[in-house]
């Protein structure tokens, strides 16, 4: 049995899938900057490009291919900033669905972390697959 192809891109992500088609049975994981990152932006602007990127992500995966997100929440002016939401209202507005949502472990259980909490989310969308237990 072959191995699968792999192929590693190095290149700015949203102008990559922007001009380069990915070929069926592509898959993307990925995890969007954080508003830290963007530091000139101000944060309602990066809360709308942000949810822009993940619905460009989406559009660029094959259809009948997955997109996997991983983010950490993050706490911004004494509230906290959900960014699974942010993902799938990109996903949502791409047409896809959600597959399925994981919680993964940064820290320990009951291990106090700051700024963020001690997991992140994992989300898998896609336009066209199904998760095949929950058919009908």
């Amino acid at each position: 049995m072959p191995l699968p192809l792999r192929t590693v891109h190095c290149a700015e992500a949203l102008g990559f899938l922007r001009d380069q088609p990915l070929p069926e049975g592509s898959a993307i994981l990925t995890s969007l900057p954080d508003a830290s990152e963007l530091r000139s932006w101000t944060f309602a602007r990066w809360q709308e490009w942000f949810v822009q990127a993940a619905e460009q992500v989406v559009r660029a995966t094959p259809p009948r291919s997955a997109a996997i997100f991983y983010q950490t929440d993050v706490k911004r002016d004494g509230a906290w900033v959900d960014k699974s939401y942010l993902v799938q209202q990109g996903a949502y507005a791409a047409g896809a669905r959600l597959l399925w949502h994981k919680v993964v472990c940064r820290a320990p259980a009951g291990r106090a972390t700051f700024a963020r909490p001690g997991y992140a989310h994992l989300l898998c969308f896609s336009r066209d697959l199904a998760d095949p237990i929950e058919q009908g």
